[in-house]
Formats: C-alpha cells, structure tokens, sequence
C-alpha cells in the first residue's frame, strides 16, 4: 500500500509538472496568439515576461504567478499594444529609447545602487547582454505606452461619458466586439479562441 501511494504521488508530480511547465515544451517563434493572421503574442516574449515576473516575485518575497497567468496578463496587454497600431495610437519608440538612456544614467548615480543592483540581477535572471536587455525594457515600455494611447484616443472619441467606470466599460465593449468579429487563434494550452479580459482599462491588471 505504502508502495502504491508514493507512485500516485510520483504520478502527481509528473503531471502536474507536465501541466504548468508549458512553456518548456515551446519554440522562442511559436505564435501563442493571433488576430486575423497577425502575430500578436510570442513564445519567446512569454518566457521572458514569465521568468521577469517569477525574479520580481523572488525579489519582494510573495508568491510567483504561474506561466497560465502570466499569459493572460500579457496577451491582454499585448492585444492591447496591437490594436493600438491597427486604430493608429502609435507610441513613438526613439522617445522611449531616449528614455532608456537617461534611465541607465540615472543608474549610475550611487544614490540609485539598489535599483541598479535589481537590473543588473534581472539581467543576469533572464540571461540578456547589455543590447538584449535594452530591448526589452523597451519593448515592455512599447506595450504600455501604447495600451495607454489607445484608451487615451479612445477616451476622446467618448467625451460624452465623464464617469471613468462607464467609459472603461465602452472602451472594453467596444474592443471586445472587435475581436470578437476577427479571427482569432490561441495556441496556449486549454484557451482555444481565448478573448482577453481588459482589467487593465479599469486601472487594473491580472497579475
């Protein structure tokens, strides 16, 4: 009995892990989300936000999300960033550079060794250089810039709606229809045809 129960247990083990280790078994170029053939979502952009998210969790000593949660979190601000470009609410990505550079300066000051010393850890956390880590940063720095230009030009086409509940509700309604109406594919395990939830247009995100 005593045998039997410790392989149930090893069983359990195994597939668990099977279950929440699903980005092992992915290629960086796998394609987890599309909309209307448009790759909006990379493997390699998950294993990076999911790793990010694991060494920031570490670092302030609370539990770390799991990899499904991960990508909810960003495939909702992925989406976002896409529809952004596909309505026009571009972020201007040499700013965002400058921004990066001036950021690294600020590093340097002594006053700021702590956060440098997180940087320089969470380099080191998802294995990037100098260069790969810049892009990075701006690429996350992207994904918001233009999740926020995209409510912002949403916002004035609302004016009419003075309740900010109300208007993320519109907003919300409004992008959901759209996807709803475009072909979508999820390739991450048990979402097929997934449809973000917008939390962070009512000033909240997943994680």
């Amino acid at each position: 009995m005593k045998k039997r129960f410790l392989l149930l247990c090893l069983v359990c083990v195994i597939v668990l892990s099977s279950c929440t280790s699903a980005l092992r078994e992915m290629e960086d170029e796998d394609i987890l989300y599309a909309v209307d053939g448009d790759a909006v979502l990379l493997a390699k952009e998950l294993k990076h936000y999911y790793a990010n998210a694991v060494y920031e969790a570490e670092q302030n000593s609370r539990k770390a999300p799991s990899e499904k949660e991960a990508f909810l979190d960003l495939v909702q601000m992925k989406t976002l960033s896409y529809l952004a470009e596909k309505y026009g609410f571009t972020a201007d990505r040499a700013l965002l550079e400058e921004e990066y550079r001036l950021y690294l300066e600020e590093l340097a000051d002594p006053l700021y060794a702590a956060e440098k010393a997180y940087a320089d850890g969470l380099k080191e956390y998802l294995g990037m250089d100098e260069k790969a880590f810049m892009e990075y940063n701006i690429w996350v720095s992207l994904m918001h810039k233009q999740a926020d230009a995209l409510i912002s030009g949403f916002a004035e086409n609302y004016r009419h709606i003075t309740d900010p509940q109300l208007l993320a509700e519109e907003i919300d309604k409004n992008l959901t229809e759209y996807l709803k109406t475009s072909e979508i594919s999820c390739h991450y395990p048990g979402l097929k045809d997934y449809i973000p939830k917008f939390s962070y247009l009512y000033g909240t995100e997943d994680l």
